[in-house]
């Protein structure tokens, strides 16, 4: 049986942008927090413990997966690359759908560019 994919929703914010990058590739954590800097600036990045306690987490629920990759073991011993599984694309896929709705909303009222037309 499939899980609830509503049961993971709403994601953290981290959780989100953890998904956004692994849905590019595989990568290990510091390489996720550098690609926030890079698109967000270094004020929204979390603090690296926020970050790895979300990845393990995420492990957890099945959403992302460490690489068995020995060619990165080799390079860095103490680095873990992580992938996205598929239900974690599927929770990824169902939180933007979520925040889309959130978005609408919010032109409705007029809180948000696009909206009152």
């Amino acid at each position: 049986m499939a899980p609830d994919i509503s049961t993971y929703l709403p994601l953290r914010p981290v959780e989100l942008d953890i998904l956004l990058r692994l849905g590019a590739g595989p990568c290990h954590g510091y390489g996720i927090l550098q690609s926030i800097e890079e698109r967000d600036g270094p004020s929204a990045a979390p603090d690296i413990v926020t970050l790895y306690r979300a990845l393990r987490r995420m492990d957890g629920q099945g959403l992302v997966e460490p690489v068995a990759d020995p060619e990165a073991s080799r390079r860095a011993r103490n680095r873990t690359d992580y992938r996205i599984t598929d239900l974690g694309a599927d929770v990824a896929t169902a939180e933007i759908r979520r925040m889309e709705g959130l978005i609408l909303a919010a032109r409705r009222a007029r809180l948000a560019p696009g909206g009152g037309e």
